[in-house]
């Protein structure tokens, strides 16, 4: 009963879901090369490019390729499609992308953490001397510092003396301050 009431089954083309469901990222302004998305440069078809220079549009990143993004107006409707050249040759995913831009992170670390070794390397040995006797003798004087007593507080009086012969007066208190009319 169900099939032979149900009518014709209507079919959405899957790159026409992909486009609906993503979130579109902008304004982004395109250049004489294209648009630039996550430190990557996709260029649209030649002449959708001169088309678009100058625009702003808004990206709809693919889920299947990491290599290919739409274009779309404000009211994001698709205006085209742009590709970065060499990932689209390769077939890359977001998977691939992904491990590439961690594994990118952790090569920056490591170099974060290798640079002064490799200064200290790069010096020459009476560089390498100085610099270390210049270490021990921060070290030892910090040491000797921690030993010694603190300084004795200094015997000044905070108050000028007129003003604490008066403080120290009992009785009717004065201000110490004089009215302008004396």
């Amino acid at each position: 009963m169900f099939a032979r009431y149900r009518g014709a089954i209507r079919r959405i083309d899957p790159d026409v879901l992909d486009t609906y469901f993503t979130v579109a990222e902008g304004p982004r302004r395109v250049g004489r090369d294209g648009v630039r998305y996550g430190s990557i440069l996709y260029t649209p078809q030649a002449e959708d490019l001169v088309k678009l220079q100058g625009r702003d549009v808004w990206i709809l990143p693919s889920l299947d390729n990491v290599g290919l993004i739409a274009l779309c107006d404000e009211r994001e409707k698709l205006l085209c499609y742009a590709a970065q050249q060499q990932l689209v040759k390769v077939g890359a995913k977001d998977e691939h992308a992904r491990a590439a831009f961690a594994r990118a992170a952790r090569v920056r670390r490591l170099a974060k953490a290798y640079l002064p070794e490799r200064d200290f390397r790069l010096e020459t040995p009476t560089g390498q001397i100085l610099r270390e006797k210049a270490a021990f003798a921060r070290s030892e004087e910090d040491a000797l510092r921690k030993q010694r007593p603190a300084p004795p507080a200094p015997d000044v009086p905070l108050v000028r003396a007129d003003l604490a012969t008066d403080l120290k007066r009992p009785g009717r208190k004065r201000s110490p301050f004089r009215r302008l009319s004396e």
